[in-house]
C-alpha cells in the first residue's frame, strides 16, 4: 500500500500545480477590465474565420464528389453533341425552346457551335471582370473554339494532404479536324495545381499550331494562354494569371454542368455588361474587338 501511495505522489504533485496554475489565472484574469466591444467584434472575427476555412474546406470536397459522380452524364452529353440518337426518356424531355426563347440562330441547323456559344454567354452572363476586360476570347480564339467538341475536367486530391486542402485540376479540351490544330493534336490537356481552392501553378502544355494559325493578336491575351507553361501563378503577369484563374473558375463552375443555360440565355436588357455583344468599347487604353459568335 506504501509503495502505490508513493508512486501516485508525483502524479498528485504534478495535478495540484495545473490547479494552482489555473486558480492563479483565473484570479488574474478576475483582477481585469472586461473585453471591450472593439476586443470581442475581433473575437467574433476570428471565430467566423474559423468557420470560412472549414466551410471552403467541406465545399472543396462536395465539389470533387459531385464532378466524379456526374462523369457517366457528361460523356453522354458529349455523344448527344456529337449526334448519338436519343434514348426514349430523353426523347420526352421538356421543350426548352419556344417563342419566347427560340434555337439561337447559331445553332439553328446544328450543335457544332454549341461550345463556343456558352464559352461566350458564360463570360457576358456572368459578368466575368478579367475576360471582358481583357477581351477574352478574342477573335481568332472564337474561330478555334467554333470546333470545340466536348470539354472534360476531373479532380484529384492529394494522398499526402492531411487536411485535404490540395488537389489538382485536370482540363481536357477535346476539338474536332479543323484548320488551326495539327492533325493529331487537336486534344489540349492540362493540370491546375490549387490549395484551398486557389490556383499556385500548372503542368502547361505546348499547343501544335498550324503554320500561321496560332491565335496571336497583338496586345490582346488569349483563351489558349490558359495552357501555358506556368511554374507559379505568384511569378506570372497579374492580368495573365487573372485570365487563367476566371476561366478556369468558369468552366467548373458554370460550363462543366450548366452549359445549356448559357446556350439558351441572353443578358437582361439593361444589365451591367461591361462588353455587351457586339460592342466596340475602349478599355484599357486600347480598343477592343466587337464581341460576337463567328460562325465557320
Amino acid at each position: 500500500m506504501r509503495a502505490a501511495l508513493q508512486r501516485a505522489a508525483p502524479q498528485r504533485t504534478t495535478t495540484l500545480a495545473a490547479l494552482r496554475r489555473r486558480l492563479q489565472a483565473r484570479r488574474l484574469l478576475s483582477t481585469l477590465p472586461p473585453p471591450s466591444v472593439p476586443q470581442r467584434l475581433a473575437a467574433l472575427s476570428l471565430l467566423e474565420g474559423k468557420m470560412d476555412e472549414l466551410e471552403a474546406t467541406e465545399v472543396l470536397k462536395l465539389k470533387r464528389t459531385i464532378v466524379e459522380r456526374t462523369q457517366q452524364l457528361r460523356e453522354r452529353r458529349a455523344a448527344i453533341l456529337a449526334g448519338a440518337a436519343l434514348t426514349e426518356e430523353e426523347a420526352a424531355a421538356p421543350a426548352v425552346v419556344s417563342d419566347e426563347t427560340p434555337v439561337p440562330t447559331e445553332l439553328e441547323d446544328d450543335l457544332k457551335l454549341y461550345w463556343q456559344k456558352a464559352i461566350m454567354q458564360g463570360v457576358l452572363l456572368h459578368d466575368v471582370e478579367a475576360l471582358q476586360s481583357e477581351n477574352v476570347p478574342n477573335e481568332l480564339d472564337l474561330r478555334i473554339l467554333a470546333h470545340l467538341a466536348d470539354i472534360q475536367l476531373a479532380v484529384k486530391t492529394h494522398t499526402d494532404d492531411a487536411l485535404d486542402e490540395r488537389d489538382t485540376v485536370h482540363l481536357v479540351l477535346v476539338f474536332r479536324p479543323n484548320e488551326f490544330l495539327e492533325p493529331g493534336f487537336e486534344t489540349l490537356e492540362c493540370a491546375f495545381d490549387r490549395v484551398k481552392g486557389q490556383l499556385k501553378s500548372t503542368s502547361g502544355l505546348e499547343i501544335k499550331w498550324r503554320d500561321g494559325k496560332a491565335p496571336t493578336i497583338e496586345g490582346s491575351l488569349s483563351f489558349f494562354d490558359m495552357f501555358a507553361k506556368v511554374g507559379d501563378f505568384a511569378q506570372q503577369a497579374e492580368e495573365k494569371a487573372a485570365v487563367t484563374k476566371e476561366l478556369l473558375a468558369l468552366i467548373e463552375e458554370v460550363l462543366l454542368h450548366n452549359s445549356i443555360s448559357q446556350v439558351r440565355e441572353s443578358p437582361l436588357p439593361g444589365a451591367r455588361s461591361p462588353l455587351p455583344v457586339a460592342s466596340l468599347t475602349m478599355r484599357r487604353g486600347r480598343t477592343l474587338i466587337a464581341r460576337h459568335l463567328i460562325t465557320i
